[in-house]
């Protein structure tokens, strides 16, 4: 009991003193409608946390194959570098009650958007961790 009372004041302590803010979102579907095929009523609920520990960003570049090369073994004919930014997240749970955080959901910080790569709960569910995407392009609507 006395570890995981530890664990509580360390996130805490982080929280007050490097915590930022970041929007959470996630998609709510709505209705279908069958024989006409349309959706309606997809709304997103967000939330806003105040106080999240963000930890530094990660930058690493990698590069991807054309899939005609990887597939029929020929002579490579293109691929591409590319970056990809990772962070990770630290996020108390009692911040976050309610809201339903699912590898689904999108988070905003420093008006950015970012994806979750992964989702881990501390023990006795005192805090989720996070690792998060960088994404490039899109929007978060969709």
């Amino acid at each position: 009991m006395k570890k995981y009372r530890f664990i509580k004041s360390v996130i805490r302590h982080l929280k007050n003193k490097y915590g930022q803010t970041v929007t959470l979102k996630n998609l709510t579907p709505g209705t279908i409608n069958w024989s006409s095929g349309s959706v309606s009523g997809n709304s997103i609920a967000s939330l806003t946390v105040k106080r999240v520990i963000v930890l530094p960003s990660r930058t690493t570049r990698k590069f991807a194959y054309d899939i005609g090369y990887l597939a029929a073994n020929k002579n490579f004919t293109y691929g591409g570098f590319y970056d990809v930014n990772q962070r990770d997240i630290i996020i108390d749970e009692d911040d976050i009650r309610t809201f339903v955080l699912d590898m689904d959901s999108r988070l905003n910080f420093g008006g950015h958007d970012y994806c979750i790569k992964e989702l881990c709960d501390f023990e006795e569910s005192n805090a989720k961790y996070l690792v998060v995407v960088k994404v490039e392009g899109q929007s978060n609507e969709s």
